[in-house]
């Protein structure tokens, strides 16, 4: 009996398939957010606010800006957490100091272990060249000083500190076209009522 050829013309297609699922796979891996592939971990937090009333969430924030994301700056993890860091712009200040170009964290990445972790009701990060209404806490370290300047979104519990705008009919991407909108003017109306009404917190 003649031994089967497996070598030669019939492998060279399964090679070339193997070749492509492997250099896809790897695109992958390099190109998607991780987290759209990893599993993931929600953390259930307990806040001190009712932060789905404006005059509560207006209280308790430092800064609320319209903001929009230039880039993301990695991620940092504080008491063996993740959170996201990004640049953003600011373009339009409604209560605090925020201007400028200025880091925001938002609570929310990949563990060491690989698998996500989001604040519970607040499933999305921000992404880069969209625009948000922030409401933000500005990042205090142990020692009471501030953390270099960053600011923490107040994105859990439903994501009400970070509302992402839509963007302008005309396309257009920067602050004046953005903050013409619908819905920019609708946000500045709702939390400029909230802040000069805002309830303070109360430590």
């Amino acid at each position: 009996m003649l031994a089967a050829n497996t070598s030669g013309p019939r492998l060279r297609p399964l090679a070339l398939a193997a070749g492509l699922a492997l250099a896809a796979g790897f695109l992958a891996w390099w190109f998607v957010p991780p987290w759209l592939y990893c599993g993931q971990v929600v953390a259930y937090a307990t806040w001190v606010i009712d932060a789905s009333n404006d005059r509560e969430l207006a209280g308790f924030a430092d800064d609320i800006f319209f903001g929009r994301v230039t880039a993301r700056a990695g991620q940092t993890m504080v008491d063996g957490l993740p959170q996201t860091d990004y640049r953003v712009e600011v373009l339009e200040t409604l209560k605090g100091s925020a201007a400028g170009v200025i880091s925001v964290s938002q609570q929310g990445g990949i563990m060491p272990e690989g698998g996500c972790f989001r604040m519970d009701g607040d499933p999305d990060l921000m992404e880069a060249g969209k625009t948000y209404l922030l409401a933000t806490l500005r990042m205090i370290d142990r020692n009471g000083e501030s953390n270099g300047g960053g600011n923490m979104v107040l994105s859990g519990g439903g994501g009400y500190g970070k509302i992402e705008l839509p963007e302008a009919a005309d396309g257009a991407s920067g602050g004046g076209g953005i903050l013409n909108t619908p819905a920019a003017g609708e946000l500045r109306t709702r939390f400029a009522d909230a802040i000069a009404n805002q309830i303070p917190f109360v430590h």
